[in-house]
């Protein structure tokens, strides 16, 4: 997939199964017949042994979950003149969509030769698009109470588009598989253009459930095209997903139909206002509304349940109601059962459609969601009788998302535009969600214990946790991702160090700050984006990763700290003062001053207060460290905020 980026590269995907391991290619990789039919057998040993409830809603989405394991590095063709770039799976899924939504048009008359006409508009591709996402997981989150409630928030999104999109194929009489995709507050469906007035009452009926749920400051747009069956060919596809792009926008522009809706809320007063969300009534002090207990119950439950459960009607021990559907969390099949989810951890399938839910959230000791000051006490530090004495103790939060994602669906390669083909598209896609919404959970569940998924999923992350193993986290996903893209694709990073008191809405928009300042970081070569923001400076990756001096000079600061001379606070803070005139020469001429009053500083704070025997070794490391000022500025000041943060003495 990624030499249609880059033709330079030769690599491929393995012959195997859809899982973390797998999703990063192999370089002139050609598989053989021994490795097909291994592949193959592990298929049709899923298939027979697959347990059949009884319940054909929950059969199609695990035999949908068991071919998408199975059948997603397997070219859809072999034929030597094709390049084999789309996976069966996808193949076998766009067939199955297109099939459904010719039949629910040409369901009256089932004229072959009419079926067969690519040129009259008969399908709809419908977008939904969860508006106000940021300002709904963090606006009016007590910080007390964010790790109670923020993931479940998240979640909650993820839950509600895909019962909204269950919602609209049964009523459009569609197949589940109609739905092609469900994640970051997004799905799309392929339909028949026959059901657009339905469409329109189901948009109303969200717009109910909207105005009811968060008094309209939130909602879901539906948006939806016209199609035709060469609208879907190479030549004219990323056209029909611009068109498609463009209605969503305007969607936003639109969110309700006032015209047409009551706007005027009918609200019960009662004398206990939501502690959770400060806008709804609750039946006491110490409880949440009826909403934020669903939040509060969601991230609870996902942290300890192996399963999610989707029914129609009210079910023994089910947990919630959201929309029109009951949810539960165990694997009971019943009659009135649409889908059970298996959102373990285990990439294993284990009888049931697999669902990237879960992510990662710490647990404390009692296997509750740590608080974010439970976290930011694990940050790095030394301590006596169980006391801290040293290093700060604070959370760190990590905004990312991809740079350039729409600019490369516009990329052509012969006049042709890459993603041209509508199961390329949806493959690459579904590759780019499963990087951050598997990959990186199981990344922070092998090395970084104390770290919280808030969101992770589509193209973007939002993390917290201890401030240390975030930091260590952002270089991980960096060095992950770009073996993962074969730097086709580069991601920016925003990254703040708080305590964990601070409000959460507070902490999300610095963090979006941070980041947007690495999405216009630029170099001296124009390059631009490919950066983080850390410790409120703004770095190319390339240099915050790949320079040895730096690795070098962090290990000479701890050894000559602890072995040679006691490196204090006021030492490292004027090195980041001559930092910041390094690395601002152009702008002030003052600063090109920087170099000897390092020399004069060093002389009077560190040479005369050193023993004979150890000017050598002090010489050597000062060198260093002025070598590494006069090159790499900002790394060294992020390199010197991290060691005088891991050393702060507690107060």
């Amino acid at each position: 997939m990624w030499n249609e980026i880059d033709p330079k590269i030769n690599d491929d995907f393995k012959l195997s199964t859809f899982d973390t391991k797998n999703i990063f290619t192999q370089k002139a990789y050609d598989g053989d017949v021994k490795e097909y039919k291994d592949l193959w057998n592990q298929f049709e040993k899923s298939l027979t042994n697959h347990k059949y409830f009884n319940n054909s809603n929950v059969y199609l989405h695990n035999i949908d979950s068991i071919f998408m394991k199975y059948l997603s590095f397997i070219p859809s063709t072999t034929i030597e003149y094709n390049i084999p770039n789309v996976p069966l799976y996808d193949h076998l899924k766009s067939s199955a969509i297109f099939a459904s939504s010719l039949y629910s048009y040409h369901e009256d008359d089932l004229d072959i030769e009419k079926i067969k006409d690519l040129e009259t508009k008969k399908f709809l591709i419908i977008a939904g698009d969860f508006f106000g996402i940021q300002k709904f997981i963090f606006d009016d989150v007590p910080a007390k109470k964010a790790s109670k409630t923020l993931r479940g928030k998240s979640a909650f999104i993820q839950i509600l588009t895909k019962l909204i999109s269950f919602y609209i194929v049964e009523k459009l009489n569609l197949s589940y598989l109609n739905i092609v995709s469900t994640a970051a507050g997004k799905f799309e469906i392929v339909g028949c253009i026959k059901d657009v007035e339905k469409l329109k009452q189901i948009q109303k009926e969200l717009d109910e459930f909207f105005l009811e749920f968060s008094f309209g400051e939130y909602g879901v747009g539906i948006s939806y095209i016209e199609a035709s069956g060469e609208d879907f060919q190479s030549k004219n596809y990323a056209k029909l997903r611009e068109q498609l792009s463009l209605k969503v926008e305007e969607k936003k522009y639109k969110k309700f139909d006032l015209q047409n809706i009551n706007a005027v809320f009918d609200v019960e007063i009662k004398d206990n206002l939501c502690g959770y969300c400060n806008k709804r009534f609750s039946e006491s002090e110490d409880k949440p509304c009826k909403f934020c207990d669903i939040f509060i119950k969601i991230g609870e439950k996902l942290a300890k349940s192996d399963f999610l459960r989707v029914s129609k009607t009210k079910q023994k021990d089910d947990d919630l109601k959201i929309f029109n559907y009951f949810i539960g969390f165990d694997d009971r099949v019943t009659e009135q059962t649409l889908a059970i989810f298996d959102i373990s951890k285990d990439e294993e399938f284990k009888n049931f459609a697999k669902w990237e839910l879960k992510s990662y959230v710490a647990l404390n000791e009692d296997e509750e969601i740590a608080t974010f000051k439970e976290l930011a006490k694990k940050s790095f530090g030394e301590f006596e009788n169980g006391k801290r004495v040293s290093g700060i103790e604070a959370m760190m939060t990590l905004k990312a998302d991809v740079d350039g994602m729409g600019d490369l669906l516009k990329k052509e390669k012969s006049g042709v535009p890459l993603f041209s083909s509508y199961a390329k598209f949806n493959f690459f896609s579904r590759l780019i969600d499963y990087f951050f919404s598997v990959n990186v959970p199981k990344m922070m569940r092998e090395k970084y214990p104390n770290s919280y998924t808030i969101f992770a999923g589509g193209d973007d992350l939002y993390l917290v946790g201890a401030w240390h193993e975030i930091l260590d986290l952002s270089r991980d996903i960096r060095v992950e991702f770009g073996k993962f893209s074969k730097e086709c694709l580069t991601i920016s990073m925003g990254l703040i160090l708080t305590k964990p008191n601070k409000p959460i809405k507070f902490i999300s928009d610095i963090a979006e700050e941070s980041l947007e300042k690495s999405k216009h970081f630029e170099r001296k070569n124009k390059k631009s984006k490919d950066a983080i923001t850390v410790f409120e400076e703004s770095i190319g990756f390339e240099e915050f990763l790949d320079s040895e001096n730096l690795v070098y000079l962090i290990g000479e600061l701890e050894r000559v700290d602890k072995d040679i001379f006691k490196l204090n606070t006021s030492f490292i803070y004027t090195m980041i003062d001559f930092c910041n005139m390094s690395k601002n020469i152009d702008e002030k001429i003052e600063n090109t001053m920087w170099k000897s009053k390092f020399r004069y500083f060093t002389y009077r704070n560190v040479f005369e207060k050193i023993k004979d025997n150890q000017t050598d070794e002090i010489e050597s490391f000062l060198n260093l460290l002025q070598m590494m000022i006069d090159k790499h500025p900002k790394a060294t000041k992020i390199a010197l905020f991290e060691f005088v943060y891991k050393r702060r003495e507690s107060s």
